[in-house]
């Protein structure tokens, strides 16, 4: 988790950086951001929390609460809405029991958290 200045790019290339975001992550991934004005706001527990979500591989929902795509003061994450963030991800019972680690990391953390950083632009 990197704490800065300002966002103002987008590595997923979906290019919906808004100008009120406050926080991005890979999704699933190992790197997030949350924008340190967030703290003044009383918005970075509820930031870190959601942008944490995605590192995880989990999606905005249109329920609300903690996954909900805009910060709303809402960390509630009902029956409802876990199955809402979690749909379509594979199971625990469909896995084949064994755990290995993921071939998708080819770069070292540092690495990954330098492209991060430059991809999406971010100030600290």
């Amino acid at each position: 988790m990197l704490i800065s200045e300002e966002i103002k790019g987008d590595s997923n290339g979906e290019g919906n950086v808004k100008e009120s975001t406050i926080g991005l992550a890979n999704r699933p991934g190992r790197i997030s951001t949350v924008e340190d004005g967030s703290i003044a706001k009383g918005q970075f527990d509820e930031a870190v929390q959601h942008e944490l979500g995605h590192n995880l591989g989990l999606k905005h929902s249109e329920l609300g609460g903690l996954m909900f795509e805009n910060v709303n003061g809402d960390s509630s994450l009902s029956s409802k809405k876990k199955g809402d963030i979690v749909g379509g991800q594979i199971g625990a019972k469909q896995g084949n029991g064994t755990v290995k680690e993921s071939s998708k990391y080819k770069k070292t953390g540092k690495k990954e958290a330098e492209d991060f950083i430059f991809l999406n632009e971010i100030k600290f």
